[in-house]
């Protein structure tokens, strides 16, 4: 579809920009996941990447989108 114009409605920007927000929604649809922490506990934090090694640290807002603008 060369000439076709993609729209992605202003609630999804949304939704990506607000992570906690998507990993409930997708929780709630019983997407797969990998196990998830949301915490403001610095030890919480620690023993998570004890148990798993890895982690991916994310901002609760932002996405590849920041600074588009919505019309």
């Amino acid at each position: 579809f060369p000439r076709a114009a993609i729209v992605n409605p202003p609630g999804a920007h949304n939704l990506c920009w607000d992570k906690l927000a998507t990993a409930q929604r997708l929780n709630e649809r019983g997407v797969p996941m990998p196990e998830t922490l949301i915490t403001m506990d610095p030890d919480e934090a620690r023993d998570f990447v004890r148990h798993h090694q890895w982690a991916i640290l994310k901002e609760p807002r932002a996405c590849g989108g920041q600074g588009h603008v919505v019309l």
